[in-house]
């Protein structure tokens, strides 16, 4: 699985993880997004999009 930032209007690779940690991922990638601009993340698997969270949502994750 791979999480992904929204930069500037295109999505960019942040980290490869396994399945498993995906809960761990989501929990802190919301913290990595408030540091700098707001922004959307997502978690992708197979170059499908699994889950997605973005700023007008506070990030609270939802599933695709």
């Amino acid at each position: 699985m791979m999480l992904q930032i929204n930069d500037s209007g295109s999505w960019r690779n942040v980290i490869r993880f396994n399945p498993a940690d995906a809960g761990k991922v989501e929990e802190h990638a919301g913290c990595l997004a408030v540091c700098g601009q707001p922004t959307g993340l997502r978690i992708v698997d197979d170059g499908i999009v699994v889950s997605y969270c973005m700023k007008a949502d506070n990030y609270v994750w939802e599933l695709a």
